[in-house]
């Protein structure tokens, strides 16, 4: 698979594997089975940067390789927007600097700024429309 700049190759391989769910360890621990997509990027013929690994526990499990690959990519990178979102959070809020008097002030701050920007970032759809 070709990769994003020119000479890069995309390089990949993806297999079922079965992850305990118990804390501890026993012969009977309960299991998962999901999928681990592990790339790596050539460019020029060489390797550029360490192996990357992705669990992914997609519904369908009779999906292609190269579609299980671009699925997974393509939900990271929803994550990694999540977490600019909570960096830009934390330094506007300046939420670093903050000091709550128990975990559950914290949680419930959390959720209440979370679902704040969610309600901003959703009205942008809106906002040109009650404007004219």
């Amino acid at each position: 698979m070709h990769g994003r700049k020119d000479n890069e190759v995309f390089n990949y391989a993806t297999r079922r594997i079965n992850v305990r769910t118990d804390v501890h360890p026993s012969k009977k621990s309960n299991t998962v089975e999901i999928s681990l997509v592990v790339s790596r990027i050539f460019r020029k013929g060489f390797q550029k940067r360490n192996d990357f690994y992705l669990l992914c526990d997609f519904s369908s499990q009779d999906m292609p390789d190269l579609n299980l690959v671009a699925k997974a990519i393509a939900v990271y990178k929803k994550r990694w927007t999540i977490e600019e979102v909570h960096r830009q959070m934390k330094q506007s809020m300046k939420w670093e600097s903050m000091r709550l008097g128990s975990y559950q002030g914290m949680k419930n701050l959390n959720a209440l700024m979370t679902l704040a920007l969610f309600f901003i970032y959703m009205s942008k759809k809106y906002i040109e429309k009650f404007s004219v």
